[in-house]
């Protein structure tokens, strides 16, 4: 029998902070579930670190690739994930215990959800917390959101399947992929968002980290806002758009 759940991590490099990432899962309150791992260009030692991983830990199933970035990373790990459910987590996140149990009673609770976030600490190399962020909860609220910016942090994100399959997976560019499959799905308006006020998730990454610095992530959120408005006519996607390049010239 399938496990329920299936959690997607790609790792490009073993250290520390993803042995920590897995003994978070160890810790779960919910144990049905399956990791899908995908091993992106990794080196000799780590490929046997993680293949040794596997070996060791039944839940673990490693998928191994040369190519690049981290959206075919996820879509090949979306492909192979067996559960009804996935759910996101980064190479050097600290799942909560009770993280899965409790996006599962929601998705049982609310079974016309789509996506379901939640809130998170960040937390140093240490695991201390330094700061924590709330986010938008109802579907009304997370759409609204999304003209702007992105509502759902994706590490803490479970989905269904079959619904961000029918919408072609990831397709956005090095950074940003997230943010442009939920524009994408925000396009249906039958799809439903949603967040839990509970914080499930220690994010390793700081806001001012590179990724989100970077000009192809800026690129990436203003070209799917641009394509949402090209789309839809909505003037909001236009502003947003406006709004990310303005982001882009006053932070760099």
């Amino acid at each position: 029998m399938p496990p329920f759940i299936s959690v997607l991590i790609c790792v490009n490099r073993i250290d520390g902070f993803f042995i920590r990432a897995i003994d978070s899962l160890r810790q779960q309150t919910c144990q049905n579930f399956e990791i899908v791992l995908v091993g992106n260009t990794l080196s000799g030692p780590d490929q046997k670190t993680v293949a040794d991983l596997a070996a060791s830990y039944p839940k673990v199933r490693l998928f191994l690739t040369s190519v690049k970035y981290l959206t075919f990373s996820l879509n090949l790990g979306l492909h192979h994930c067996q559960g009804e459910l996935i759910a996101r987590m980064d190479a050097d996140d600290i799942a909560y215990p009770d993280r899965f149990e409790k996006q599962i009673n929601f998705f049982q609770a609310h079974p016309d959800v789509d996506v379901c976030g939640a809130a998170y600490d960040l937390i140093d190399d240490n695991d201390h917390i330094i700061g924590s962020r709330a986010l938008p909860l109802s579907n009304q609220d997370v759409r609204q959101a999304l003209y702007w910016k992105n509502p759902l942090a994706h590490p803490t994100v479970m989905f269904k399947k079959e619904s961000v399959q029918r919408f072609g997976g990831y397709m956005g560019g090095v950074h940003g992929e997230d943010y442009d499959l939920w524009c994408r799905m925000a396009r249906d308006t039958s799809v439903r968002f949603a967040n839990l006020p509970d914080t499930l998730l220690g994010y390793r990454a700081a806001p001012t980290g590179l990724a989100r610095k970077s000009k192809l992530a800026y690129a990436t959120v203003s070209a799917s806002q641009w394509g949402n408005f090209v789309l839809t006519g909505d003037p909001r996607w236009l502003l947003g758009a406006m709004m990310t390049l303005a982001k882009r010239v006053i932070r760099q």
